[in-house]
């Protein structure tokens, strides 16, 4: 075993170069291979975020062109309140689709009790 006396400084800078590289070829793999890691998004997750990052940009889009006239503003506002509202309805029917399966499965195993 070979000890080596270095600058506690040049130590640094070269760990933090080789995590670099090895974030760097993690996200070159992640592009090259098309495919992201972790768990898969649901429909409902895919839906809420799709929403969301629509709304986001339409407030930027509001937030940053102050030379929009009123009329446009108003329309992209419009924008913002529907699909808020469209999402609303659609977390509204996922939550009573759950309760409405949760309830039948009550009522089957309740069934074949009495049965």
């Amino acid at each position: 075993m070979i000890k080596i006396n270095l600058p506690s400084i040049l130590v640094e800078t070269r760990v933090k170069e080789e995590t670099q590289t090895e974030t760097e070829s993690q996200v070159s793999k992640q592009q090259i291979s098309g495919r992201k890691r972790g768990r898969k998004l649901t429909e409902e997750e895919k839906y809420r975020k799709e929403s969301e990052d629509k709304m986001d940009l339409l407030r930027n889009e509001l937030k940053n062109n102050k030379d929009l006239s009123l009329s446009e503003r108003q329309k992209i506002r419009n924008q913002i309140s529907a699909q808020s509202s469209r999402l609303k309805k659609k977390e509204e029917f996922w939550e009573l689709s759950k309760t409405h399966s949760e309830f039948l499965k009550e009522f089957n195993l309740l069934s074949k009790i009495i049965d």
